[in-house]
């Protein structure tokens, strides 16, 4: 149990009772013993609770409660023992937790993005000057390879460039 404590958050105390909610959930609804067992666990809760304000308890559904058939009899027989509205939490946990699986996910894609855009015109030039062909440009010019050193560092430069304000402009760098 924790306490809000205007900027920081005191730990009260840390009470445990294993449930093993998911025990007998391979055919989806919760097992009758187990929902049973959680019942228990939280009336022995909401008797801690007692004097807390609603608005300041947060109840933390497993996995197994999410996935069952039977959730919302669980969260019916939960809300009566713990004494507090849980069910509308647990649906916010969820899209919480969606919502930032979804964001790490976007972060991850715009970096691969990123790094295969910044790498496209040193590749480009890589390949087109690679060619073992006739006629490939620059080769008879006697400064031609100087040429090519500084167009090379030119285009690493703006892909330097062009990262780091990328990157800087969504705060990852």
């Amino acid at each position: 149990m924790l306490r809000d404590k205007r900027l920081y958050i005191e730990k009260i105390k840390t009470p445990r009772a294993p449930v093993r909610l998911a025990e007998g959930l391979q055919d989806n609804p919760l097992d009758p013993r187990a929902l049973e067992r959680g019942w228990q666990a939280l009336e022995r809760f909401g008797k801690r609770l007692r004097g807390f304000e609603a608005a300041r308890v947060r109840a933390v559904a497993t996995s197994a409660v999410c996935q069952a058939r039977n959730a919302s009899t669980f969260l019916v027989g939960a809300k009566a023992r713990l004494g507090f509205p849980i069910g509308e939490r647990i649906k916010l946990l969820q899209e919480e937790i969606a919502a930032k699986l979804n964001e790490q996910t976007n972060r991850t894609l715009f970096t691969l993005t990123m790094v295969t855009v910044l790498a496209l015109p040193i590749n480009i030039i890589a390949g087109f000057f690679g060619m073992n062909v006739g006629g490939v440009p620059l080769a008879g010019d006697p400064h031609g390879f100087w040429v090519l050193v500084a167009l090379v560092a030119l285009v690493a430069t703006f892909t330097v460039l062009a990262g780091r304000w990328a990157f800087r402009k969504r705060g990852d760098y």
